[in-house]
């Protein structure tokens, strides 16, 4: 990878624009550990290409850094003007997954390596390993797509116990979602139940049921189960993509462009999944299980002002006739420690998983139904997305309460990598936006005192960042 750094010094780059993610970090690293360059960071690739474009209509390249999926694809704009402002030297450096990741539905995996082929003047589609990383007759504007391994792996955990199948139960079809419960209701088995699937733990009472898979999958080897049988769209969990693809299989009608591992029809599910596993098999799990929950109603009560504390308290001030959206980022991850299976409907935007347009999407998914509304967003897919607040202009009749997790700068990639590059800090406050669109506004404190009674609401909840640290160093621990 220094040898690529090499040669965008060579052909004169001097300005980094970067868009912290974890799949780019690798290349952040570099660029903020090297004197060539000047870095400035941005949290929106859309705005952070256009400024690099503005910085690059100067004469000298200009790289803007993203990492993988939908985040590549918020730079078409700024290409499309580079090209057509007479091919202006701006080049579009993003981080891609493994090849071998190509075409198996993981989350933001897409076909990124030729996403500009249209406006780009130059295309490469490098790998990590690969040793030559020439520019060779570069023209601008270009692509240059680098694809990373993980630079966050699982720890490796031993293997000494074998378990036969685990399922792990996301997003469904309506049309899906009858069948399979009524398939899973005598299962025996482990089920990874997670919050978008819409299902309650009471839906399965003779499996072994685990609602908060991050913590559990840190204490035991996804590995160690023979069969991982993903029934619905892409988990947000993460340990599922460390198992080796020829243990994965999948249900038939998700993961679109996924060809590497085996697909399902629904007919073949019944008696693929008939579980071998013995009461005795899952005393391990259990008590692992068990312990993991245990671990998390503590912390609760120790790190009160933790995002997942706050979150769980709201969690609880929301009807059951109500529907929830849920942000991607650390919000569906953290709402795997709550009540989230209270009765209220669940919708995510679990696509290529990315943060671009979710409150528009929110309030689109959600527009005609009758119940109470909530969004539940981190602050910078918040700012993501700051003209999504339009449709509440018209006034929707039924009540609406956008919740923004304000941790100062989105602190997900900062919690994994503990470098200061990786997070877009800032110091803002939300009041001054529910006051431009004309909505109420409650923060945290607010919200434990008072009722909710007009119909608009932007409710802000500022964490300690000290305490979910906390939170999660021992809830792993």
């Amino acid at each position: 990878m220094k040898k690529l750094v090499d040669e965008l010094i060579k052909i004169g780059v001097k300005k980094i624009v970067s868009c912290p993610g974890g799949r780019n970090q690798p290349l952040l690293e570099l660029f903020e550990t090297s004197n060539d360059f000047k870095v400035e960071s941005f949290f929106d690739e859309r705005s952070a290409s256009f400024y690099a474009l503005g910085l690059a209509s100067k004469g000298e390249p200009v790289v803007v850094v993203t990492t993988s999926g939908s985040a590549v694809a918020e730079c078409l704009p700024a290409m499309i003007e580079a090209k057509y402002q007479d091919f202006l030297p701006l080049i579009v450096l993003s981080a891609d997954r493994p090849r071998e990741l190509r075409y198996t539905g993981a989350p933001q995996t897409i076909p990124q390596q030729n996403i500009f082929k249209d406006f780009a003047e130059s295309l490469y589609d490098f790998d990590l390993n690969e040793e030559d990383y020439k520019l060779n007759d570069l023209k601008f504007p270009a692509h240059i797509n680098l694809c990373v391994g993980e630079p966050n792996p699982l720890k490796e955990m031993s293997l000494e116990v074998n378990f036969d199948q685990i399922i792990i139960l996301s997003r469904l079809k309506p049309e899906d979602f009858k069948e399979v419960k009524l398939l899973l209701k005598n299962y025996k088995g482990v089920i990874v139940l997670e919050a978008l699937s819409g299902f309650k733990e009471a839906d399965f009472k003779q499996a072994e049921v685990i609602r908060q898979p991050d913590a559990f999958f840190l204490k035991m080897n996804i590995k160690s189960f023979k069969k991982i049988i993903r029934i619905g769209s892409v988990p947000v969990l993460k340990a599922w993509r460390e198992a080796d693809l020829c243990s994965s299989y999948y249900l038939e009608g998700y993961f679109p462009g996924a060809v590497k591992a085996k697909k399902l029809a629904f007919k073949e599910l019944k008696d693929f999944i008939l579980s071998s596993i013995t009461n005795d098999d899952l005393k391990e799990i259990k008590e692992v299980n068990l312990k993991v929950k245990n671990t998390s109603e503590k912390l609760k009560v120790n790190y009160p002002q933790s995002e997942i504390s706050l979150l769980s308290k709201l969690v609880n001030k929301i009807p059951e006739t109500a529907s929830l959206f849920v942000g991607n980022s650390l919000p569906v991850r953290e709402l795997q420690h709550t009540e989230f299976d209270k009765g209220f409907k669940i919708f995510g935007q679990r696509g290529v998983n990315g943060i671009d347009g979710s409150l528009s999407f929110a309030l689109g998914a959600m527009s005609d139904l009758n119940e109470e509304a909530w969004v539940i967003l981190g602050d910078l897919t918040c700012l993501y997305d700051l003209q999504g607040f339009w449709p509440l202009l018209k006034k929707r009749k039924n009540k609406t309460r956008i919740v923004v997790m304000n941790n100062f700068g989105g602190q997900i990639f900062k919690k994994i990598f503990d470098k200061e590059y990786m997070l877009n800090g800032h110091q803002l406050n939300f009041k001054a936006l529910a006051d431009f669109w004309g909505l109420d506004y409650k923060n945290d404190l607010e919200l434990n005192s008072s009722e909710l009674e007009s119909n608009q609401v932007l409710i802000e909840l500022n964490p300690d960042n000290k305490q979910s640290k906390a939170f999660w160093t021992e809830q792993v621990r």
